[in-house]
């Protein structure tokens, strides 16, 4: 009988401990800017390894929360995640969806076929492969976004607030879009502009010329959350890439963390 005694006792102190670290832990989030937009890998390589070895060399982060714009879905739901956990086939990375279970779901974003997970939404899929290279293991919470949809954001903000892991979050962005160079690069420092400051406003989030406003608000009032400093890494676009003007068919890509 004192045995048994023993091991409730045991068990219960165990349990008291556990459920006292996870209330007592702090979140510690991470956050980057990184394009989806994949004319040239190489920066984008560049940068996922800078983060690794600034923040997780030693350790993977707890999750990666990947927040994409809704290229194709996004008059349909303003903020959601994945109905279901998957794991994508062709790298066997977990993909998870239980921890926002306050949103709504939406599977178009996954497709099967053949057997074979496919992910149709590219603001997503384009960087599971580099999560798998980089941070391989890591819980992946995906979250897409209608572009303009920052009055929904609040959600989102708070329940990342509340997960007490270290987290790493990425929002997929690519910037100004289908304008010559001189006018593209004028509209990428208003973005910069705004992502430096404090004191802009949900409507100045809405008015920049980036694929996601609603994603980027998001990172701004994490950012202020963790009390990070602003790093600039790098900014290009197709016409500096092709060494001319690409015009219409511009598109640019800045990269971005706080630390």
């Amino acid at each position: 009988m004192k045995k048994k005694i023993l091991i409730v006792l045991s068990f219960l102190i165990a349990l008291c401990w556990a459920i006292f670290f996870i209330y007592t832990k702090k979140t510690e989030i991470h956050l980057a800017i990184i394009p989806h937009f994949m004319l040239d890998t190489t920066k984008v390589d560049e940068f996922y390894s800078l983060i690794h070895n600034k923040r997780y060399s030693e350790k993977n982060p707890d999750a990666i929360v990947l927040i994409s714009p809704n290229h194709f879905f996004w008059q349909k739901w303003n903020i959601a995640t994945s109905c279901n956990d998957w794991t994508l086939r062709y790298n066997s990375e977990k993909i998870n969806s239980n921890q926002f279970k306050n949103l709504p779901c939406e599977n178009d974003v996954f497709k099967t076929v053949w057997e074979s997970t496919r992910i149709s939404e590219h603001g997503l899929w384009e960087h599971f492969r580099r999560i798998n290279k980089y941070f391989a293991g890591t819980k992946i919470y995906p979250i897409v976004a209608s572009p303009k949809a920052l009055n929904y954001t609040d959600s989102v903000i708070s329940q990342i607030q509340k997960m007490r892991w270290n987290i790493l979050v990425i929002a997929s962005v690519d910037f100004t879009h289908y304008l010559p160079e001189d006018i593209t690069f004028e509209h990428d420092q208003q973005s910069i502009q705004v992502l430096q400051s404090w004191t802009w406003t949900k409507k100045d989030f809405h008015d920049l010329d980036v694929d996601c406003p609603s994603c980027l608000y998001i990172m701004n009032e994490l950012w202020k959350f963790s009390g990070q400093s602003w790093k600039f890494w790098y900014r290009d676009s197709s016409s500096t890439i092709a060494w001319k003007d690409m015009g219409e068919e511009n598109t640019s890509r800045v990269f971005m963390y706080y630390e």
